[in-house]
């Protein structure tokens, strides 16, 4: 593989973490403030609770990837 092309899928490599991360964060919030306006809560209790949840999630997820990555090589 030439010298740029791999440079260009090392990108998109981590564009589709940053946007998957987005995406995750994004449905954390929304899911949280459907709840908390379904629940009538004054505060955003399962917003802030949601959004930290799922971001342990996702770095778990994170994890296991990238060590799945390493016992490829």
């Amino acid at each position: 593989m030439t010298k740029p092309r791999k440079k260009l899928v090392v990108a998109a490599r981590y564009f589709g973490l940053a946007f998957q991360l987005f995406v995750v964060l994004v449905i954390a919030a929304v899911l949280g403030n459907w709840i908390d306006s379904l629940l009538e809560l004054e505060r955003p209790i399962f917003t802030a609770l949601l959004i930290p949840l799922f971001l342990i999630g996702f770095i778990y997820k994170l994890y296991l990837d990238l060590n799945k990555d390493d016992d490829s090589k």
